[in-house]
């Protein structure tokens, strides 16, 4: 955006202005004007840098950041390679699919209402994180070594976990950082998912379907599922990882360490 839209920086620039006002700015060539795009680079901070900048001020918002790769690379591996797996594993079909992620969803929308609330209030949002990861991790592990179609319907029972998760990363990244500074922290953590979610169906959808053939080197129909509940494994230990710093105690570190760069 700050490449190829024109903007206006100052209110003193009525002489430019016609009355045409924003279809003029629109009409004139957007990369002609060298000065003002070197004020918009120099006087605003990227997203990178602002990416960098919290995360040298805030360790657990970096763990946090880090627990989010693992979740979101675990999750969108298990979009790729559940059905999959319970097709070549099981024949499942449409009208299965549909039942169970129809189950899923129930269970979770339920356990996001109701139960999270509860959880928070009494235990707190690292508690609930690691306690999700761990729900998370059994659910992958059982279904890895899934021997009967009913076994992914009893798993269901673990769902609650994988709703936990995401939503307490989200609380304790924004305690972390001023009112000011929220979207910054959130379009932190959206980075960090969209690139997991990128990577990995390039890592699970492959070795789904090599094991799932003739040619596996080894016999295990769930071994991209047993790698997925790994990665939530490495997850739940970085969770651990994450201490109950006072929020405002950090949200003055930030601040001071902002004011220092302006």
């Amino acid at each position: 955006m700050r490449i190829f839209l024109k903007e206006r920086l100052h209110d003193d620039d009525e002489d430019d202005y016609d009355g045409g006002g924003d279809e003029r700015m629109l009409t004139e060539p957007i990369l002609e004007n060298a000065p003002t795009r070197t004020h918009v680079f120099y006087n605003k901070y990227s997203s990178l840098k602002d990416m960098v900048a919290l995360m040298k001020n805030s360790t657990i918002l970096v763990q946090a950041l880090a627990v989010t790769f693992f979740v979101t690379f675990s999750q969108s591996g298990m979009e790729s390679a559940f059905l999959y797996f319970l097709k070549a594993r099981f024949g499942f079909k449409k009208n299965d699919f549909a039942q169970l992620s129809l189950l899923v969803w129930i269970i979770g929308s339920i356990s996001q209402l109701f139960i999270l609330r509860i959880l928070v209030s009494a235990i707190g949002e690292r508690r609930v994180l690691s306690t999700g990861l761990l729900m998370d991790f059994f659910n992958a592990a059982i279904l890895s070594v899934s021997w009967s179609p009913w076994v992914p319907y009893a798993a269901t029972a673990l769902v609650p976990g994988v709703m936990f998760v995401m939503p307490s990363i989200y609380g304790i990244a924004s305690r972390q950082v001023r009112s000011a500074e929220q979207g910054k922290v959130q379009g932190c953590i959206y980075g960090v998912k969209s690139f997991a979610e990128v990577v990995a169906p390039f890592v699970y959808s492959p070795l789904t379907a090599l094991f799932l053939s003739d040619n596996a080197p080894f016999y295990f129909p769930g071994f991209s599922l047993l790698c997925i509940a790994l990665s939530l494994m490495i997850g739940f230990l970085l969770s651990l990882l994450i201490k109950d710093v006072p929020s405002s105690l950090m949200k003055k570190t930030i601040s001071s360490a902002s004011n220092e760069e302006a």
